[in-house]
């Protein structure tokens, strides 16, 4: 799944165009049958003018997924188009176009046509993972925040974690808002002083996500790193495990669980962690 292109007139909803698409893929990789490629090795494929031959290839993929999306006030546009790898054709396509108010139904919509053509079906299971916070501007609070977390500065931390809040005070029980706000809080403590106040919220917000969501995989991966962070590392290792296997394909919990047992002097399991985070 690509970065989504902006075609709004004042090119200012790249965040909704990430977010949009990062959703979707989250979706998708919790469909059985189907092996989706994480957000950090897709997005970095941003070019809508990028030959979907290479790009298969150098992800591994069979079939992309890219579209568009136009915000106009409070309408939506989401054009969104399978191609397969091998030959450059298309294999299904479709333009959306609904209130912001239910891009969440829009999301499962896509979601299922993607999956049914690629000859998967979605389980009932599968299709819960596709619930969407109860107001929707929680969610679009939670993208912006998104945009600057991916900047991994000190400064753009800084701003997601007030949006993160922004967002949790729209809907409290948004669980990957409190994941969200855990990562800022872990980030600023280990890069920006180590402020105990920061582990403190780290800690709490990721306790509340898994309160919220206990099967969400982002949930657990902020916990073990907030165990990590506190030198509980069987803990920590029990909570990236548990967010593995939830989600597989997910960067971050194979990421941070390398750094975990790296620090643990555990090089061997670093190294396997490490390359399935590569």
């Amino acid at each position: 799944v690509l970065p989504f292109v902006d075609q709004s007139r004042e090119k200012d909803q790249d965040y909704l165009c990430d977010g949009l698409a990062e959703d979707v893929l989250i979706a998708l990789s919790k469909v059985k049958g189907l092996r989706v490629a994480s957000r950090a090795a897709s997005f970095r494929f941003r070019s809508p003018d990028a030959d979907v031959k290479e790009t298969g290839r150098r992800l591994g993929v069979e079939a992309i997924v890219h579209g568009s999306v136009r915000r106009t006030g409070s309408r939506l546009r989401l054009a969104v188009e399978v191609v397969d790898v091998a030959d450059g054709f298309e294999i299904w396509a479709e333009v959306y176009e609904r209130g912001v108010e239910d891009v969440f139904a829009v999301q499962g919509d896509v979601t299922r046509a993607i999956a049914r053509a690629l000859k998967v079906e979605v389980r009932a299971s599968e299709d819960a993972s596709l619930a969407a916070p109860a107001d929707v501007e929680a969610w679009d609070y939670s993208l912006q925040a998104r945009k600057f977390f991916y900047q991994y500065s000190k400064k753009g931390m800084r701003f997601a974690r007030e949006l993160f809040e922004r967002a949790i005070a729209k809907d409290p029980a948004y669980g990957r808002a409190w994941s969200g706000l855990s990562d800022c809080a872990a980030f600023l403590y280990a890069n920006a002083g180590r402020r105990p106040e920061d582990l403190e919220q780290a800690d709490a917000a990721s306790r509340r996500a898994l309160e919220l969501e206990p099967d969400l995989a982002e949930a657990h991966a902020s916990r073990g790193v907030t165990l990590s962070l506190r030198g509980r590392h069987e803990e920590a290792e029990q909570a990236f495990e548990t967010a593995i296997r939830l989600d597989p394909q997910l960067f971050e919990a194979h990421y941070f669980y390398a750094r975990d047992v790296f620090a643990r002097g555990d090089l061997e399991k670093a190294i396997r962690q490490y390359e399935e985070a590569i």
